[in-house]
């Protein structure tokens, strides 16, 4: 069974929009966190593994995981779910989302994945149990990770496409909260 979680309300954020120039962005292309590619750029979170970062544009934002690691926000996603407060600082729209965890039975969305999304579960190694390809870069994460849905999009009941990330366990503690 799926749970529901919902960022915190009053999470204020900060996040900077990519190809702007920000000295957080330049300190991390120094740092090799971010890299510049010939399409946009490479974004080095804690869950790219193999040696290539996830994707992204610029005009697309990027946030700042409680580990020091970049992740990025499509453009549009993150206006549409964050209110500018000032400067680099947003507030997050919290939404609830539906969620799973591995000691789940595994539902219908998270099949769904597995069949048509390419996201894979490794119950050999605990410490990259989930694994797939998401903003164009191998992501894995560990078995007490979250998978959380951004989005499930159904036409006459059947699902047709869905959203989502996985939420290392320290930075969901810190985010997230259970709605049931």
């Amino acid at each position: 069974m799926m749970k529901k979680v919902q960022k915190n309300a009053g999470k204020l954020v900060e996040a900077w929009k990519l190809g702007d120039g920000s000295a957080i962005e330049e300190r991390l292309i120094s740092e090799g966190k971010i890299a510049v590619t010939a399409t946009g750029y490479e974004l080095f979170s804690q869950e790219a593994k193999s040696g290539s970062g996830e994707k992204a544009v610029s005009g697309d934002y990027f946030k700042i995981d409680g580990a020091g690691y970049p992740y990025p926000n499509k453009k549009e996603w993150f206006l549409d779910n964050h209110q500018h407060i000032e400067g680099d600082t947003w507030e997050q729209i919290p939404a609830q989302l539906d969620a799973w965890e591995a000691e789940e039975t595994i539902p219908e969305e998270v099949q769904f994945l597995l069949d048509h999304k390419g996201l894979k579960l490794n119950p050999a190694n605990p410490s990259e149990y989930f694994g797939a390809t998401l903003w164009g870069a191998w992501l894995t994460a560990a078995k007490d990770a979250v998978l959380v849905f951004y989005s499930i999009t159904r036409e006459n009941g059947v699902i047709i496409d869905a959203d989502f990330n996985f939420v290392a366990r320290s930075e969901f503690e810190k985010t997230y909260h259970y709605c049931n």
